[in-house]
């Protein structure tokens, strides 16, 4: 079977996801349309679907980490490192497929919000490219709320909770992103806006331009702060106004936070765990301080805890174990 061109294939990927995603039933009737328009389209999800079950076959069993024999864990360290090249370069050219990179047109097609108003959200452990109505790309991070209200003379967008990255289609209407008493001003950029804590909410900016405000009020006066940003700068509302950060203080995994599967480089424990829970209802326990403390470098899949941990204990020589209440523990030897 010949490969699918990258449009058609990442569409049928965006769907294979979809149909094994929690909303998968609603979009059952929308899944079987798309499946039906075209042969190319029923070929191209065959092909995802070949390069997934090659992908699942080249995983090894991390199980006997979860078990208390250390012996097998020592066994499983071994085959891991065996095994390792062969997982890495699957993994590379299986998870393009699916999951589409912010570039990819055809993810889009899965989600397009083609109301004026909308409100767009999502559940633990989604992600979700959606296509707004100005062709502006949004993808919601797990758990958010993103509100749009287009008019004939604007774009605006409430984020109400959560963490979005906005993809600005060029036209003329401005483009505005409000979250909390922030509010973000932008023509053709890329950025991401998120909900950090006690009211908090910042901005990073990857590509372009953007204008940011926080609003206040103090003894019944109105007062601005605006700053300018540059690619790379991050910004962040507090109670003396905007301030500039070094770093986006929400994001791990840096820029990639849209794709499930991440690369870490020596990411302490305890802030890998943190950020898994937030995709899983399925929680792994806060380690103890000195477990907390390790570093490890590494590709995960962000929202599998099991296959997480289980990563962890192989590479750090420690111990998992499924709890009786249903959550895991990672503990020292």
């Amino acid at each position: 079977m010949d490969r699918p061109s990258d449009f058609l294939r990442d569409e049928a990927a965006a769907w294979f996801a979809a149909m094994r995603g929690p909303a998968a039933a609603d979009r059952k009737m929308e899944f079987d349309a798309w499946m039906a328009a075209s042969p190319s389209h029923r070929a191209a999800y065959a092909r995802i679907s070949e390069i997934y079950n090659l992908g699942k076959g080249l995983e090894f069993d991390h199980e006997p980490a979860i078990a208390a024999n250390r012996r097998q864990r020592r066994q499983l360290s071994v085959l891991a490192a065996a095994l390792c090249l062969g997982i890495i370069s699957v993994a590379a050219f299986v998870w393009k497929p699916l999951h589409p990179g912010p570039s990819t047109d055809a993810a889009r097609s899965m989600a397009v919000a083609a109301k004026a108003s909308n409100t767009m959200q999502t559940s633990i452990g989604e992600i979700r490219r959606i296509k707004l109505a100005d062709g502006s790309i949004l993808t919601l991070d797990t758990g958010s709320i993103v509100r749009a209200d287009f008019t004939d003379s604007a774009r605006t967008l409430h984020l109400e909770r959560g963490q979005a990255r906005f993809e600005v289609a060029h036209e003329a209407r401005p483009f505005t992103v409000m979250a909390g008493a922030l509010s973000v001003t932008a023509h053709g950029t890329v950025f991401d806006v998120s909900a950090i804590s006690d009211g908090r909410f910042a901005v990073h900016l990857l590509r372009g331009s953007v204008e940011v405000t926080q609003r206040d009020r103090a003894e019944g006066q109105r007062i601005l702060t605006t700053k300018m940003l540059s690619p790379g700068q991050a910004a962040e509302t507090g109670s003396t106004g905007l301030s500039l950060l070094k770093q986006f203080p929400t994001n791990p995994a840096g820029n990639d936070w849209p794709s499930l599967l991440r690369q870490f480089d020596r990411i302490e424990v305890g802030e890998l765990i943190q950020e898994a829970n937030r995709y899983s209802r399925v929680k792994i326990r806060a380690p103890a301080p000195e477990v907390a403390a390790m570093r490890a470098s590494g590709t995960f899949r962000i929202n599998d805890p099991q296959r997480l941990a289980s990563n962890l204990a192989v590479l750090l020589d420690l111990r998992a174990r499924n709890e009786p209440d249903g959550t895991i523990s990672i503990t020292a030897q």
